[in-house]
């Protein structure tokens, strides 16, 4: 089980089997608080076996509903997301995430934060990438659209010197996938937040607000040696990432049925 809904209402399905619930977001901060806020998190005192991919999400069942979990650390796919063989020029200042529908993504305060930085350094070269079409928001940017090859969002990445990602409501690949091939991220600081990267070596926290973002944006573009130590971090954290092939067995041994298949 992995969406919040299903989870609420498996109480009324007839089941006597083992029930596992296999949680990578805290779902109610995806809604306002209201009868969707506390649907979703209900969910996670049905008495199901929990199971979180990463660290942070564990933590807040914890402080939150007073839930303990079993933990799964994120994988990485590491054939695709990678440092490359040579580095080449990185013409992409500022690439973010940007999903203006999400609004758990915090666009607008990001949109803010990209005005102000051109504000005070117009030549920075601004990509947005997640969906095909964007408005208008008054500073000069390129559209890389949505990525159908993970080779060419890869090859993207490397191109980059500062990635932006928000992800306050859990832990985004994204984000892993932008260090492993060399580029600096910003997220946003929240509690919990250096359970997803180890702490703060390599990420750099905004902490919200718009103009915090721009100076966070400016500190890595106008300091090479920065970026360079922040990178060097970065790889040695995503180079010691498990595998995506491992998550199967990783989720079997957090379930306890991979001892039970090795006993067969």
């Amino acid at each position: 089980l992995s969406v919040e809904g299903n989870v609420f209402d498996f109480k009324n399905i007839p089941f006597n089997g083992q029930v596992f619930y296999f949680v990578q977001d805290f779902e109610p901060l995806f809604y306002a608080c209201g009868s969707d806020y506390m649907r979703a998190l209900v969910s996670y005192r049905q008495n199901f076996q929990t199971i979180c991919y990463g660290r942070w999400v564990a933590a807040q069942l914890k402080d939150n509903v007073g839930v303990e979990a079993s933990v799964i650390s994120f994988t990485l796919d590491h054939a695709t997301y990678c440092r490359p063989s040579r580095e080449a020029i990185r013409d992409i200042d500022i690439l973010v995430y940007a999903r203006p529908d999400q609004d758990r993504r915090c666009f607008d305060l990001i949109v803010e934060g990209l005005i102000i930085l051109k504000r005070h350094r117009p030549e920075t070269k601004i990509a947005l990438f997640g969906e095909e079409n964007y408005p208008d928001f008054g500073f000069e940017f390129e559209n890389l659209g949505s990525f159908s090859s993970l080779a060419e969002l890869a090859a993207r990445y490397r191109r980059t010197k500062v990635g932006v990602c928000y992800s306050p409501t859990n832990p985004s690949q994204l984000g892993y996938e932008m260090v492993a091939c060399g580029a600096c991220l910003i997220d946003v600081e929240i509690k919990y937040a250096e359970l997803n990267f180890g702490g703060d070596d390599f990420v750099l926290y905004s902490n919200g607000l718009p103009e915090d973002m721009s100076a966070a944006c400016q500190e890595l573009l106008n300091d090479e040696g920065e970026r360079e130590r922040r990178q060097r971090a970065g790889y040695a954290f995503t180079t010691a990432m498990p595998n995506d092939d491992d998550l199967g067995r990783s989720f079997l041994e957090a379930s306890g049925l991979g001892k039970l298949s090795r006993g067969k």
